[in-house]
């Protein structure tokens, strides 16, 4: 009789170990580019979900489900579990460094029917 409270116990170990699936993706702010976006664990990529009308991303010619693959001819780094690294962090720092700068961010994108594109 112990044997099968040990298959349960090993069976229930097995499904709380299980990680999240790496298709579902976090909501991001998307700062002075003015709308929002989606990461998701283990891609290197931020997809544009939302974009307000007259915000610099909308006027540089970002559009909604663009993805974004890098910064400044660089490609980002995938994304950790813990969210926050990788891809979000890389593209906050180039935010950064493009308002202290002449306030050009030049994006690597990819929008769905035509591939990379460069939007600045």
């Amino acid at each position: 009789m112990k044997y099968p409270r040990l298959i349960i116990l090993c069976l229930c170990g097995m499904v709380g170990a299980v990680p999240l699936s790496a298709a579902e993706s976090t909501p991001i702010p998307l700062g002075p580019i003015g709308g929002k976006g989606a990461i998701t664990e283990g891609k290197a990529q931020v997809l544009i979900t939302s974009l307000l009308p007259d915000a610099p991303g909308t006027v540089a010619g970002l559009r909604v489900n663009d993805v974004v693959i890098g910064v400044f001819g660089q490609s980002f780094s995938e994304t950790p579990k813990a969210g926050y690294l990788g891809a979000t962090q890389e593209l906050a720092l180039a935010i950064e460094r493009a308002e202290s700068a002449d306030g050009k961010l030049a994006l690597r994108v990819l929008r769905p029917g035509k591939g990379e594109i460069a939007v600045d």
